[in-house]
């Protein structure tokens, strides 16, 4: 029925706002809610809900119910060939992984996930996954990967228009060019960073490249 769609969307829209609040139980109990209503609609939505209920979980610490929603949102997203819910699914549980410190099943739930998501349809889901990779790599003393993979993400994010997410990956490129080293590079990439922050009067940012250039 339609307004079982109208509802969906409101209660994804709720969580939406809560989320960018930082109000996760809020924002889990809007996806929830979600999910219920969606399971009498359209799966596609349905994974969805599910997929942003496992980002509220994950902030809540609730790693054991974040990842039973993404797996679960993962398992229907493979059995219906569901490329972009693939991708995310997998985005999410390097997540939950990277939260438990397992960084084996971080770095190989992100390099499942940049196998399919290539062509121009998946760019943001790229970028994504390719700064998961790299901060399991970062934290295994794999910098020139890291390095390799967040430059990468950074000119994605530039692409898509996205400032601050772009910001912030500058600021994680320069920080990890000083580690190697490159203070020149590092320098450089902190710089874009803050003009991109400023741009999108993103303060986490600004805050991250401001530090690095201080160091």
């Amino acid at each position: 029925p339609a307004w079982v769609a109208v509802r969906h969307q409101f209660l994804m829209l709720r969580g939406d706002l809560h989320q960018l609040r930082g109000e996760w139980a809020d924002a889990r109990d809007a996806f929830e809610q979600a999910v219920a209503v969606g399971a009498e609609g359209d799966e596609s939505e349905v994974r969805a809900a599910r997929l942003k209920l496992a980002r509220s979980l994950r902030s809540l610490g609730e790693l054991d119910s974040a990842e039973r929603e993404a797996s679960t949102a993962l398992a229907g997203a493979r059995d219906r060939i569901d490329r972009t819910h693939i991708a995310d699914g997998l985005l999410a549980l390097a997540g939950i992984a990277w939260a438990r410190g397992d960084l084996d099943a971080c770095e190989r739930h992100a390099q499942e996930g940049l196998v399919g998501a290539t062509g121009t349809a998946f760019l943001g889901q790229r970028a994504n996954l390719l700064v998961a990779l790299a901060t399991a790599q970062a934290s295994r003393g794999m910098l020139a990967s890291a390095a390799g993979g967040i430059a990468e993400a950074q000119i994605l994010y530039r692409d898509l228009g996205l400032r601050p997410a772009r910001a912030i990956a500058l600021a994680n490129l320069a920080e990890i060019l000083l580690l190697q080293g490159d203070v020149g590079s590092a320098w450089q990439a902190a710089s874009d960073s803050l003009a991109e922050a400023a741009a999108a009067g993103h303060r986490v940012g600004d805050v991250t490249a401001r530090d690095v250039r201080a160091g």
